[in-house]
């Protein structure tokens, strides 16, 4: 059996079979929170309150259920804001950890994130084809004891991810 194809706003990756996909499709402010894919026994989403203005942010939060051995996957699109270099470059220039890496045939960088209630999460930032100030974001929230086996699963979603230009 085929594993799941998420496709958003020109990036695509497969998945693994019994992850679900929550579509929340919130604009912030340069930036839509486009997807969270969990693994059984997981969830996220993010909520907005009564300020939040489409295109413009306000008050929003994420929500993160992560059980033993689980996954969650943020999945955003970023417009901006404009940067002297690039957003990927000025990703790999404001943190002195992160990698250069190429995902999905694009430059790309790799970081460490904000574990909110996982005990590890990375960000990769991915250049959008010739939009020097767009970039895919996907963010890894891991909860073990069985970290390796999780981080497997990501990295193989990570190793699929396709761009259309």
């Amino acid at each position: 059996m085929a594993a799941p194809i998420y496709s958003q706003q020109g990036m695509s990756f497969s998945y693994p079979s019994g992850w679900h996909v929550n579509e929340v499709d919130l604009a912030l402010h340069y930036q839509t929170v486009l997807s969270y894919l969990a693994s059984p026994g997981a969830s996220g989403t993010m909520t907005c309150g009564a300020d939040y203005i489409p295109g413009a942010g306000g008050t929003c939060d994420q929500h993160l259920t992560l059980g033993p051995d689980s996954v969650v996957i943020q999945v955003s699109r970023s417009e901006g804001p404009p940067t002297p270099t690039g957003t990927v470059a000025w990703m790999l220039s404001g943190d002195s950890a992160a990698t250069a890496v190429t995902v999905g045939g694009q430059p790309a960088a790799r970081q460490a994130a904000a574990p909110d209630v996982a005990d590890a999460a990375t960000k990769w930032t991915i250049a959008v084809p010739g939009d020097d100030y767009g970039a895919y974001t996907i963010v890894a929230y891991v909860k073990g004891p069985d970290l390796s086996a999780e981080w497997a699963q990501v990295q193989a979603l990570v190793d699929s991810v396709s761009i259309k230009p």
